[in-house]
This record gives structure tokens, C-alpha cells and sequence, in this order.
């Protein structure tokens, strides 16, 4: 009797089912000077004070009490480079204001420099000044209390520049997770060894530490494990008591020699095993419970190309929803499609491309789950939904860039 095929899990589904699992990160107080780039946020952040914290001009030029039209005069009171004081105005005076500046409370326009002209008295218009012309109100970036950022962002400079101009000297980041990282196999030698008869160079480890690190996880090289079920099912059961997440490459098929597969299920709580996708669909996610709390063990295919989609598509959303963020693709971009092509319908498929100077996407050969030489030439992946069995040349279809996950 032929055993029915495994039911597929959707992508979408596991995301739901990753986003439904509780935050298991901790925090720590961090200051704003300290290398914080790449790390996340564990809870909202509220500006100190407005910003900018007073109002002022977007331009060199003068601050008019009133708006006025071309040819009008002003006598010219006060000279307010940054950094000094402004008093108010009076009906028929001027300000001389410099960029950023501090402005008079009661500016109604503010009129650039080289529309103006010097008299005896003090300026002339050269043309009208707007109401609300040129000037920025105080507090028009981030109001004082309001919600700057959410937590789960991750930090870059564009968000230490505005921490810092809020008022903020520390923030409250995730503790970085304790990632431990193993490969299963007895073909698998460390890269840099002579190769024997048989063998190949684990090229998933070193890669997969090189993401998590880029990601800001404490990360350890737990070595190349054997395969072997008595041996698997201990070294996980060992360090699964020492980490947050474990991520294992290869063993995650369906045959009776899959030993990682084999442990998670059998010995961890399954929360899903095997996806609607293509590459990666052997891929799976289970629960430990130890005496710290919950590891996770996220089970990564052996083929090199398909164990880093996999680590892109479901290990670091993962990371994000166990830091409080949200488990999801980056956001999509969209390109042209410069070639055709079938695929089955009941699955998603990712399909490595360049992406030309026109903004058109060309397929990068050759495509195996093992290839390594398109990852790496690849610009990034089309994702193509389930229920599409067609791509034609000319179709616009989402795009996702790898410096993006």
C-alpha cells in the first residue's frame, strides 16, 4: 500500500503559527554612544522633548511678522544667527534668520535672502512671502511623548540620529539571543580540512554564523554532529538546555537516515515540518522545554542554496517574533519579469535573479537547491504564489532583494 504524500504547509501558515508563539527575549539598557546598529528595540520609545524643540527657519533669509507682497518694506531689528535668542516682532520688522535657527514666536513668513534687497531703512521684498513659508514648527518631526519608534524595530543610523536629537542618551534593546549552530553528517568535513574520498566541506555553518552574527545573536559553532540516531538525539537534548534557538543544517528529509528530522519530531514539540516551497521545503521548527524556560530548533536542508533561502525566509523572522517583533517577508519590491516560466501551482517558489539597470529580472543558472555559484551571483528572489502556474515575460511579480532580509 503507497503511503499518501506529506500535506504541505503553506508559508503564510508558518509565519502564523511563528507569530503566535511568545516573545522569549529579555532586555537590557544600552547606551545611545555604543555600538547598538542592527540591534532591536524591546519596547516602544517616546521623544524627550519636540523636535525640532523650537521653531525655526529651513532657510537663510528673514522672518516677516506678517505675509506681504513684492515691493513691501520692513526695518530690519534683529540678527539671530543659530544658537541665539529671538524676541517677538512688531507689525513692520524683520529678522535676519540663518538655517535651524531660532525664529520669533510670532514669524508668519519667512522670505529668502536673495529675494530681498538691502535699503537704509532695512529690506525690500522682491516678491510676496507665503504664510508658513520656510518655517518649521516646533515639535513637526516627533511631538514630545509620541511614539517614535515600536518595539521590534531594528535600530540603523537613521534611528540612532533621531534617539539622539529626541533626547534619548540609553534605550532599552533586546539581550542578543544565544544561537548555537551545528551541521548533521557524516559526508560533512570543517571547511579548510583536506577533503577525504566521499566527503564535502560544510559550507552551511560558517555562513549560517555569519548571518545570525549579522543579525546581532551571541553565536556559537557547535561543530559538525554525526549521523547517527543515538548520537543526534543526545547532542540535542545536551545543548538544547544551554541556548535559545539551535539551528541544524541537513537530516531534515523523510527517510529513516534523516536523524535531525527523526529527533525533533519524535523528541520536541513540532510546531511545523515541511513547507509549500520551493527550495527549502524541508524545513521544520520544534519546541524544547529546559530549565531556563524554551529552546527552539529550527531543522535547515542540507543543500547549501536551500538551507540559506530557508535561514532568509523562516530562521530570522523567527528571530524577530521570539524579540517581539513580527514573523514576515521583508517588504516587497516589484520588478519586470524578463523571461517565462511553468511551475506547479500547489507550491511558492523563489526564483534567483539579477536585476538589470531597466529594472528587469533575469533568471541566474544553474537554479539546484545545491548551487552555490547563483545564490551568489543572484541579486535577490521572485516569489511566486501558490495557485500561479505561469510566468509570462513582461508580468510584474514581487521581488525580494537579499540585503532586504
Amino acid at each position: 500500500m503507497t503511503t499518501p504524500p506529506r500535506k504541505l504547509l503553506p508559508l503564510d501558515r508558518a509565519f502564523a503559527r511563528i507569530n503566535d508563539l511568545a516573545a522569549i527575549a529579555e532586555s537590557e539598557t544600552v547606551a545611545l554612544a555604543a555600538s547598538i546598529g542592527g540591534r532591536f528595540l524591546y519596547q516602544d520609545i517616546c521623544a524627550e522633548h519636540d523636535v525640532p524643540p523650537f521653531k525655526n527657519s529651513a532657510v537663510d533669509g528673514f522672518a516677516l511678522p506678517v505675509t506681504a507682497q513684492a515691493g513691501e518694506t520692513f526695518s530690519l531689528k534683529q540678527h539671530l544667527p543659530a544658537g541665539r535668542i529671538a524676541a517677538p516682532l512688531e507689525r513692520d520688522e524683520a529678522a535676519q534668520v540663518f538655517t535651524g535657527g531660532m525664529i520669533p514666536n510670532n514669524t508668519a513668513a519667512i522670505i529668502m535672502r536673495e529675494d530681498t534687497e538691502k535699503t537704509v531703512s532695512g529690506l525690500r521684498l522682491n516678491r510676496a512671502a507665503q504664510a508658513g513659508a520656510h518655517i518649521r514648527a516646533q515639535g513637526e518631526d516627533f511631538a514630545r511623548n509620541a511614539v517614535m519608534f515600536r518595539a521590534g524595530d531594528r535600530l540603523d543610523s537613521r534611528h540612532i540620529a533621531a534617539l539622539a536629537v529626541a533626547g534619548l542618551s540609553k534605550v532599552a534593546l533586546v539581550k542578543p539571543l544565544r544561537i548555537g549552530v551545528f551541521s548533521a553528517g557524516n559526508e560533512v568535513q570543517d571547511f579548510g580540512t583536506t577533503l577525504q574520498e566521499g566527503t564535502i566541506h560544510d559550507g552551511n555553518r560558517p555562513a549560517l554564523c555569519h548571518l545570525l552574527q549579522r543579525f546581532g545573536m551571541n553565536v556559537i559553532d557547535l561543530g559538525i554532529v554525526p549521523d547517527q540516531a543515538d548520537t543526534m538525539a543526545a547532542f540535542i537534548t545536551e545543548q538544547q538546555e544551554h541556548f535559545d534557538v539551535l539551528f541544524a543544517s541537513a537530516g531534515m528529509s523523510e527517510s529513516d537516515t534523516d536523524h535531525t528530522a527523526n529527533t525533533l519530531n519524535r523528541l520536541g514539540e513540532s510546531i511545523f515540518w515541511q513547507l509549500a516551497i520551493k527550495p527549502a521545503r524541508p524545513v521544520g521548527l520544534a519546541r524544547f522545554k529546559n530549565k531556563n524556560g524554551l529552546c527552539y530548533v529550527v531543522g535547515l536542508p542540507g543543500n547549501p542554496a536551500s538551507c540559506l533561502l530557508a535561514a532568509w525566509l523562516i530562521g530570522l523572522p523567527l528571530l524577530h517574533r521570539l524579540m517581539g517583533g513580527v514573523a514576515r517577508l521583508p517588504k516587497p519590491h516589484y520588478v519586470e519579469s524578463g523571461f517565462s516560466i511553468t511551475k506547479k501551482p500547489h507550491r511558492r517558489e523563489f526564483i534567483r535573479v539579477q536585476i538589470d539597470q531597466s529594472g528587469i529580472a533575469h533568471r541566474v543558472f544553474p537554479s539546484g537547491s545545491a548551487t552555490l555559484s547563483s545564490l551568489a551571483a543572484a541579486d535577490g528572489v521572485l516569489d511566486l504564489p501558490e495557485g500561479q502556474d505561469r510566468l509570462e515575460q513582461g508580468d510584474r511579480v514581487v521581488y525580494y532583494p537579499f540585503t532586504h532580509f
